[in-house]
């Protein structure tokens, strides 16, 4: 607050004190005026927002990555996002698994990406890359389905891609809660949608949805990632929406 005096009498105001009002001879007195610099509720000084149209902001750049297939690019809007969280939510036996190998193994021939593999042993993931006759050699399978471990491991090597398979089997030593759990599914989502935003990698979560077509879990897990992917078996093909 900036600190200004006014004349008790007739209300005119002065930057200095004066002994009298010239006006009218009135007494001044100390009054504060709101100045340009608020103050937080702690009480530190904050700096007035300038506040600007949208179209006098730079578009920002939108870095992608494709994932090698055609139709999951198409979906994701031309590619994956740097520093985004998608979650891919299909049926047990879907393929969802298969799909998020062969993205993988295309990712790792330029950068590294990182396969999580909570729902199978990793040995058994690469045997079925032998047997899609994928090129897995440079996908590095990660054994560590708690969360904190985890996020530990992606920062200090920084890979590009992270595949979570899936949010239904890694958990927070934090909670007592089983993984799987609805406490457990939030926290991990939530963990990893920071992980993305604060190393720029792309974490492409697979999760379950029961026989109605629902989200295994809670609900919120939908609006908590970036993007939310549904795939399923329809006749012979397999639709990605």
């Amino acid at each position: 607050m900036n600190e200004i005096f006014r004349c008790e009498r007739c209300n005119s105001e002065s930057a200095t004190w004066r002994v009298a009002c010239e006006r009218c001879g009135g007494q001044y007195v100390a009054v504060e005026q709101p100045s340009e610099i608020s103050h937080s509720s702690d009480g530190s000084a904050r700096a007035t927002p300038v506040l600007r149209t949208l179209a006098e902001y730079e578009a920002a750049e939108v870095d992608r990555v494709s994932s090698g297939l055609a139709a999951f690019d198409a979906v994701t809007g031309g590619g994956l996002v740097l520093g985004a969280a998608y979650v891919l939510a299909g049926a047990p036996g879907a393929g969802k698994s298969t799909l998020a190998l062969q993205i993988a193994c295309f990712v790792s021939d330029y950068d590294t990406c990182f396969y999580v593999s909570g729902e199978e042993p990793i040995d058994r993931l690469a045997s079925r890359a032998i047997r899609l006759n994928l090129d897995a050699s440079r996908v590095v399978g990660v054994p560590t389905v708690e969360i904190a471990q985890l996020c530990r491991t992606v920062k200090q090597h920084a890979p590009r891609l992270v595949i979570v398979d899936s949010l239904n089997s890694i958990y927070s030593n934090k909670l007592r809660s089983r993984p799987g759990s609805p406490s457990q599914i939030i926290g991990a989502v939530r963990a990893l949608v920071k992980l993305a935003q604060d190393t720029q990698a792309i974490v492409l979560g697979l999760a379950h949805v029961t026989k109605s077509n629902q989200l295994s879990g809670p609900r919120t897990v939908e609006h908590e990632a970036d993007v939310m992917i549904t795939f399923q078996p329809s006749g012979t093909r397999r639709v990605l929406e």
